[in-house]
């Protein structure tokens, strides 16, 4: 029998350990390395998604908030607003606001209403006379009414350089609740 000599000894084991670390390195360190990485990619997908779901339900809290009150709003104009075909109360609210406020209707002219999917567009013209600051008070009156009006045209003349009396010729848009259509 040979004998071995302990560098010989030495350099197998070495070689032995080596090829061991080396196994090991390819057959378990390197796979699970990658599965380590996979594993760390996807759970960064998921905080980002968990981020971007979050940042959403902010939004749609927002969102709700938003359509709550403006449902809560259409629901009190649909209350304060006159009804189809029925702009009678309007008209006398009109001349009560013209009493209040010093001024005098001269005319009301209604044109023909223009249907909209959920509301009707009345177009009515206003003529009216009074001082400057009656006048402005009356289209102010005429603004905070309980329901929708547009003023589409103001035009203000005076009936002659001596007098403080002004005639105001106004086109107003009332806006009323279509009843035809249901929610």
């Amino acid at each position: 029998m040979k004998k071995t000599t302990p560098k010989a000894r030495s350099f197998v084991l070495t070689v032995s350990i080596g090829g061991l670390v080396l196994l090991y390195a390819f057959f378990v360190f390197l796979p699970t390395s990658r599965s380590i990485a996979k594993t760390r990619s996807a759970l960064n997908e998921k905080r980002q998604f968990i981020v971007a779901t979050q940042q959403d339900y902010t939004q749609i809290g927002a969102i709700q908030k938003v359509l709550k009150n403006t449902k809560d709003w259409a629901a009190t104009w649909k209350q304060n607003s006159p009804k189809r075909n029925n702009l009678g109360d309007f008209f006398r609210d009109v001349v009560k606001i013209s009493d209040e406020t010093g001024t005098q209707v001269k005319r009301i002219t209604p044109d023909e209403l223009k249907e909209l999917r959920s509301l009707l567009r009345h177009p009515v013209r206003l003529d009216t006379a009074g001082r400057f600051n009656e006048i402005f008070a009356f289209v102010q009156a005429l603004e905070q009414m309980p329901f929708t009006v547009w003023i589409d045209r103001l035009q203000l003349q005076s009936s002659s350089e001596a007098s403080e009396e002004l005639t105001c010729e106004l086109s107003l848009t009332v806006f009323t609740d279509n009843q035809d259509i249901s929610d």
